[in-house]
């Protein structure tokens, strides 16, 4: 699987999460998720790689720059037709081409934030890994606030963790 595949590989996990949980559900803000909710969850997944198909049209990627979409995070139709749309631009992604990211490690606003040289490629393996923790802390959230809900086994653990359990 090419890093341009893995776009196509989250958003089918995040569609079958959305095609089990209710309108409801993915809005409610949850005790487990200190008072966020699911659809907060998918929208922050989705602000990530969101990030890298803008920072492509200006050779520069900012994660603080997310858009933070509040329909994505409260409407389950917005955030599947976002997903949707954001694996078919992907494909149109060169993985390969470089692309500076403006890093950020300080809370002070005056600080100068410093770039770095990467690859769309790398920043997509970034966005998978990130997408992976949060599929994590979601399938927590669902299983014990919405037990009726059943997952795909696989969602929110990395493939390397699948394959070393296999083994074993």
């Amino acid at each position: 699987m090419t890093t341009l595949e893995s776009v196509s590989l989250i958003n089918k996990q995040i569609q079958g999460i959305l095609d089990q949980l209710s309108d409801k559900q993915y809005a409610l803000n949850l005790d487990i998720f200190n008072g966020s909710s699911v659809g907060m969850h998918i929208r922050h997944i989705f602000d990530f790689y969101d990030c890298i198909v803008n920072g492509c049209n200006c050779d520069s990627i900012d994660y603080n720059q997310r858009e933070r979409n509040p329909n994505i995070e409260k409407n389950r139709v917005a955030a599947i037709g976002a997903f949707t749309q954001l694996a078919s631009v992907a494909k149109g992604l060169n993985d390969t081409n470089s692309i500076q990211v403006v890093t950020d490690f300080s809370i002070d606003e005056n600080e100068q934030r410093p770039s770095v040289t990467s690859s769309i490629g790398r920043e997509l393996m970034y966005a998978y890994d990130h997408a992976v923790h949060h599929l994590a802390i979601i399938k927590m959230g669902i299983k014990s606030s919405f037990p009726e809900v059943m997952l795909d086994s696989h969602i929110g653990i990395a493939p390397s963790t699948i394959k070393y359990q296999s083994k074993n």
